[in-house]
């Protein structure tokens, strides 16, 4: 069966140029349910999978797209509405599925990048303001990425391994990690996708925009539970100041204060209004840095790559954890308060079907090539 599996999948992506996208008009509930869950989920990709395996076994629920075919463009679209995918890290998935990566898929908007002139405690790095229009949706990790995850792509540590007073166990974010050793885990992920078939889907280290627009999930405050200016900045715990988010800095993140300097299993503070984790403190996050704010108004911005580190960490007093806070760490640097959590992007593959024009297509149904309607562009996710 895996066999059969890699030539159908292979054959369909040495044909994708002939694909392309038409569908009725109405989305209709269930379409990509193909487990009647009543939403979209990863179960529902895997079933796609084993449909795909079987052509003769047309099933009309798993043509997300509905376009009268079950192919590739149904996992894209599948993956790109889903909102959560998971990635299973076990070197022989699909046999085994123990080791889950989790990511939240991020809604494509607009934000102000940084923090402004009066923000209690901003740095310089965090201005100019700047506009941001992020144009695709995105995947970020649900939690930073654990010791567990570390291992199951790269086997070792790079250099000293976590530790008891620090935080460990599987559950337990991955630290000790400089800037280089963040850019061969996602090498080494990425050939993970491609090897076990789990794409379409690369995979990357978050932008500066990326990050903060996910951080702030529709906040401008100085952190998504609030701006918390009744008590100082320093180590000491303080209210939130937010109707929404109510309770003590304390409750929505491990700083200084209640950390006792340890790493602590992630996901235990509520997450922020896209359903992230540990978004502040735990540990920090590299991310491909921007550099210098260029101020005005700016699309899908990618920046510099300069090492830069986001959202605090166990050791850091709340002012360093705030949303724009933006640490320089050098990198080289492995200290144990340096931890990452992956972003995501649907691939090349997708954006090439997003960006089809209307006109007369090629299409292969039932390994027959033939001229069918025109294209047009897949539905808005429901």
């Amino acid at each position: 069966m895996n066999n059969k599996y890699a030539i159908i999948l292979s054959f369909l992506i040495i044909m994708f140029a002939f694909f392309s996208l038409s569908f009725a008009e109405e989305t209709g509930p269930g379409y990509g349910d193909l487990t009647a869950s009543g939403s979209f989920s990863e179960e529902d990709v895997t079933e796609l999978k084993n449909i795909m395996l079987e052509v003769e076994s047309y099933n009309e629920l798993g043509d997300a797209n509905r376009d009268g075919i079950i192919d590739l463009e149904d996992i894209a679209w599948l993956r790109k509405c889903n909102g959560e995918m998971t990635i299973y890290l076990d070197a022989d998935f699909p046999a085994n599925s123990n080791i889950p990566l989790v990511l939240v898929r991020i809604p494509a908007g607009n934000f102000t990048m940084g923090s402004p002139a009066g923000e209690r405690n901003r740095d310089g790095n965090e201005g100019p303001l700047t506009e941001v229009t992020l144009t695709q949706d995105y995947y970020m990790g649900k939690y930073p990425l654990t010791q567990q995850q570390w291992l199951a792509i790269r086997g070792s540590w790079p250099g000293s391994a976590p530790s008891e007073d620090q935080g460990l166990g599987d559950d337990y974010p991955a630290y000790n990690i400089n800037w280089n050793d963040v850019q061969g885990f996602i090498n080494d992920l990425n050939i993970h996708i491609e090897n076990t078939q789990q794409g379409p889907l690369t995979v990357s280290a978050p932008t500066d925009a990326q990050w903060e627009y996910a951080a702030r999930a529709g906040t401008t405050t100085r952190f998504y539970f609030g701006d918390s200016l009744s008590e100082t900045d320093d180590d000491i715990d303080g209210p939130t100041d937010s109707s929404v988010y109510t309770g003590n800095r304390t409750d929505y993140g491990w700083f200084s204060i209640n950390s006792d300097e340890s790493t602590h299993e992630v996901g235990q503070k509520p997450p922020n209004a896209f359903g992230l984790y540990d978004m502040h403190g735990n540990v920090w996050e590299w991310i491909y840095g921007y550099g210098t704010y260029p101020g005005g108004h700016v699309t899908d911005p990618i920046g510099a790559g300069t090492d830069v580190a986001r959202g605090g960490g166990r050791t850091s007093v709340p002012r360093n954890s705030r949303s724009a806070r933006r640490w320089n760490p050098g990198s080289t640097n492995r200290s144990g308060g340096l931890g990452f959590r992956i972003s995501a992007v649907i691939s090349e593959y997708y954006i090439f079907l997003q960006q089809l024009t209307i006109q007369p297509v090629l299409r292969m149904k039932n390994n027959n090539i033939s001229t069918l309607k025109p294209a047009v562009l897949f539905p808005p996710c429901p």
